[in-house]
């Protein structure tokens, strides 16, 4: 199961609403958070690559360790998590294609 903080705000049930709701009231920086995660993962699933640039530089700005240690291993990664959100390739042709089989 996903967690309510992850998933889409319009996926939410009410119970799911209300928690969420009271959780980004708690503490300025879990609103902060929030919005940090709720941009990456619109990002992944909306697969737009040309907003990777500013995400981590955002997370830079507010300051969360956790986020900041996760966007760091993006700027690692940067070639391979870029190529993710841009280019066309299906993860089952990428699998065919690196183990040598058919798809």
């Amino acid at each position: 199961m996903q967690p309510a903080m992850w998933k889409p705000p319009v996926t939410l049930t009410q119970q799911e609403e209300h928690i969420v709701t009271k959780i980004r009231k708690a503490k300025l920086f879990v609103q902060e958070a929030y919005e940090l995660i709720q941009s990456f993962t619109t990002m992944l699933r909306e697969r737009k690559g040309e907003q990777l640039d500013a995400w981590p530089a955002q997370v830079e700005v507010q300051g969360i360790s956790e986020l900041k240690s996760f966007a760091r291993g993006l700027k690692k990664n940067y070639d391979a998590v870029k190529a993710g959100l841009t280019l066309p390739w299906s993860q089952r042709l990428w699998r065919a294609i690196s183990t040598n089989s058919s798809f």
